[in-house]
């Protein structure tokens, strides 16, 4: 996709000279079918044919946001430079069309969009037809083909075809009254959608799309009733719509305002010296935002397009932690004032705040082309870059700033990010000193600067870098996590573990003081129950998201090869790495296809090693956990493999939506997730972790009824080793083989009298107890099988071999008595 982005994928027509105008079809709709509509629009235009069409289980689906990014490289190819060009969208391209002029809204004179269909949810012949694909290409055996119309449905239309799945309501009226250009929208005189008759196909535009298209305060918006106009107005009567376009266009030259910066300048001034705007500010900046937020809102229901009052209500909208409500407030000021660069670059902030950073980044650029020098929006826009994970990018973007102002501590902090993140720790600390040499109560430096000193293992001048941030700011609760970091490398485990609660009682959502904490438990407890256990489940219930959980739509089919996903952040120099890459290497193609899902932004030579074995590769830098998971489970992935844990750059809440009908964790890790959607533990021959939460003094998983795991074991050609001989059969006099501190657990004896492999015994009294069974022993074979495992599980674990499965590894707490 990231390919296709940057192609122009444009067909042209026309003659140089003329004013440019792109034709954007239905995303489903061979663009060839508008050329002879293009060739009469050349009469009078310089005419491109956007092509957005995918095969049908050819590749990804576009979103909105992507084929919009296709148009506005469309255009830039069509128009001359600062040209502006007339974009005409049919059916679902309207929608395009109209993502398109809110995004880009500088590369656009005018919008017209033919039967757009903008309450898809309620269009129930739309979802019908897509439902039905679906469930045809099922039955044919096309999987890819119907992946292609689910995922469609949802990146385009946005709504799910899952069964049982409610729509996800996605009206476009609200983006379309706020639509920053001209728009016409043709619609015709038989609103309501009839059975389909003949070849006739009747406007998209149903009886209540119409009225509340009535209802819309937008000057810009005009509506056009045609007799018999449907989404193919334009190719039956391109010589009416060459009529219709030249008759709108000239009416839109006639009421368009003529706006200068002299204009646009006085009417800024008449808002500042408004003395009701000013009271309402001053009280912003005493840090008043009730007073402030009651005199804009005061102010804006006499004066709705006051852009300056509904820009700072943003502003405290986002300090109030709304940036939702903040990002529609500054969209409106900019609709009502786009040359003001500051409303840019704050609304970049806003969709930031969003996780919406490609459109951030348009928001920063559009405030740059207002005005060049602007540092803070450089600065700001190396930020997305950095989220997205484009380091190098992001390094450009703050040295553009500090060149522009060299006085600017965020610019050096922001940089000191960057290179910490590169692995450049030297330089990080020089960029973090200069920040407070010019802010010396810059808490979040002090903080990062730690974290720098951590890394390059002077842990106890780290713990002062902590130690200055919380006494600048005691509710900071990144620093409180960091800080325990610093004291659990220093072997100081109680306060570390002090640390964290500290850090979880400001912030008690956030996912890495969680894991910070729970693998802390880990070199402290010598069980695996007690602590261990109920700080996972803890994590577990915090993070669940079983009302978010959709059907997948998967099909068992044990002819097809499995897709299998493998999360990590650890694709570069590092152990992880170095374990998977023979993994991978004995995966057969023919059976599996395999996708790597990165949570890291740093690569290096083993990166591109390991992306050589996967026939996909997606980065979930910058994403929210909901959409991590759309995107993963848009790649139709049957089973999804964690390699984190509760280790660093986890992602372990987007597992709990569930994007893959089977997860397992793996290798990174040595405890249980905590997830109740973390299906089951992989595990080698040597070593198997078992729970049983049966209140008794010795226990075998041969004996134990209650026991809430079934381990299987298989042959294992993966490994290509020599098979170890067979070690003696378990006794009752082994010891227990609980979960210890990795600095002290010990490798079990060979000797061969008695004590390999040890016998699991809990302690008497544990609610679980921990096992490690190798998968060769008589106690294993003897163990249940596992329960409805699917086939195409089965046969996975077949071929890969050698490995322990262990179901549930989170038991239900045991009956309360009484």
């Amino acid at each position: 996709m990231d390919a296709a982005l940057q192609q122009t994928r444009l067909l042209q027509v026309g003659q140089a000279g003329a004013p440019p105008l792109l034709l954007i079809p239905g995303a489903l709709t061979v663009a060839q079918g508008l050329l002879p509509v293009a060739r009469v629009l050349a009469q009078r235009y310089r005419v491109g044919v956007l092509d957005v069409s995918v095969p049908i289980g050819g590749g990804e689906c576009f979103s909105l946001q992507q084929a919009a990014t296709l148009a506005a490289n469309a255009v830039r190819h069509l128009a001359s430079e600062g040209e502006q060009t007339l974009v005409v969208g049919e059916s679902a391209g309207g929608l395009i069309g109209l993502e398109l002029a809110r995004m880009h809204p500088a590369l656009v004179a005018g919008l017209v969009l033919a039967d757009p269909p903008l309450a898809p949810a309620k269009l129930w012949h739309v979802r019908s037809a897509m439902q039905q694909a679906v469930q045809q290409a099922q039955a044919q055996g096309r999987i890819e083909a119907a992946r292609f119309f689910a995922a469609y449905a949802q990146t385009l239309f946005g709504y799910a075809l899952a069964d049982g799945q409610s729509d996800r309501e996605i009206l476009y009226h609200p983006t379309l009254s706020e639509c920053p250009v001209l728009t016409l929208v043709l619609t015709g005189d038989e609103p309501l959608w009839p059975a389909r008759q003949s070849e006739r196909v009747p406007c998209l535009l149903d009886a209540q799309d119409l009225w509340m298209l009535g209802q819309l305060d937008a000057p810009r918006l005009r509506v056009k009733r045609l007799a018999q106009c449907d989404h193919i107005f334009l190719r039956r009567h391109p010589e009416a719509c060459l009529r219709l376009l030249a008759g709108w266009q000239a009416d839109m030259r006639a009421q368009q305002p003529q706006r200068t910066e002299n204009s646009s300048s006085a009417s800024a001034q008449r808002f500042a010296d408004d003395a009701r705007y000013q009271q309402a500010f001053q009280a912003h900046q005493n840090g008043d935002l009730q007073a402030a937020e009651a005199g804009y809102r005061n102010l804006l229901a006499q004066h709705p397009a006051h852009a300056e009052a509904l820009h700072s209500l943003g502003f405290v909208l986002y300090q109030r932690g709304d940036p939702a409500g903040a990002e529609a407030l500054i969209r409106r000021a900019i609709r009502n004032n786009d040359q003001v660069p500051a409303y840019h670059c704050h609304h970049g902030v806003m969709l930031q705040a969003l996780l919406r950073l490609e459109e951030a980044l348009q928001a920063y650029d559009q405030a740059l082309a207002l005005k060049p020098d602007y540092a803070e929006a450089h600065s700001n826009r190396g930020t997305a870059l950095d989220d997205l994970g484009r380091l190098e990018e992001a390094l450009q973007a703050y040295d553009q700033a500090l060149a522009l102002k060299p006085d600017y501590a965020e610019a050096h902090f922001n940089r000191g990010n960057a290179v910490k993140d590169l692995g450049r720790l030297e330089e990080a600390l020089q960029a973090y000193d200069q920040a407070l040499a010019l802010k010396p109560d810059y808490a979040k430096a002090h903080s990062n600067r730690g974290t720098a000193l951590k890394y390059l293992g002077r842990l106890e001048d780290a713990l002062q870098a902590y130690d200055q941030a919380l006494a600048l700011k005691p509710d900071f609760a990144d620093a409180h996590s960091n800080r325990g970091n610093a004291l659990k490398d220093l072997g100081r485990l109680e306060d570390a573990l002090q640390s964290y609660e500290q850090a979880l009682r400001i912030a008690p959502q956030h996912p890495g003081t969680h894991s910070n904490r729970l693998l802390t438990l880990h070199y402290r407890e010598d069980r695996a129950d007690g602590a261990i256990l109920s700080a996972a489940r803890a994590f577990g219930r915090r993070f669940d998201r079983s009302n978010a959980v959709v059907r997948h739509a998967n099909r068992p089919d044990p002819a097809r090869r499995l897709r299998i996903g493998y999360v990590s952040g650890d694709f570069r120099q590092h152990p992880v790495a170095f374990f998977l890459e023979p993994v991978l290497a004995q995966h057969r193609a023919e059976e599996v296809e395999l996708i790597g899902f990165t949570t890291n932004a740093r690569r290096d030579a083993l990166s591109a090693r390991l992306q050589a074995y996967l026939a996909g590769w997606h980065s979930l830098v910058g994403l929210e956990d909901a959409d991590a998971a759309a995107l993963i489970r848009a790649q139709g992935i049957d089973i999804l493999v964690d390699l984190s844990g509760h280790t660093g750059h986890n992602r372990l809440p987007v597992f709990a939506y569930r994007p893959a009908p089977v997860q397992l964790s793996w290798l990174g890790y040595v405890g249980t997730t905590g997830l109740t959607t973390m299906d089951y533990v992989l595990a080698d021959g040597w070593r198997i972790v078992m729970w049983c939460h049966r209140e008794r003094s010795s226990c075998s998983p041969s004996r134990c009824g209650d026991c809430r795991t079934a381990i299987s074991a298989f042959p294992c050609p993966i490994t290509r080793r020599p098979s170890p001989r067979a070690p003696p059969s378990p006794t009752s006099s082994c010891l227990a083989a609980s979960a210890t501190r990795p600095s002290s657990r010990r490798a079990p004896s060979r000797s061969g009298r008695g004590c390999w492999p040890p016998t699991p015994r809990p302690a008497c009294g544990s609610s679980t107890a921990a096992w490690m069974i190798p998968c060769n022993s008589a106690t294993c074979a003897r163990a249940s099988p596992l329960p409805a495992l699917p086939a195409t599980w089965r046969r996975l674990i077949g071929r890969c071999g050698g490995v322990g499965v262990i179901s549930n590894p989170i038991p239900p707490p045991p009956p309360v008595s009484g």
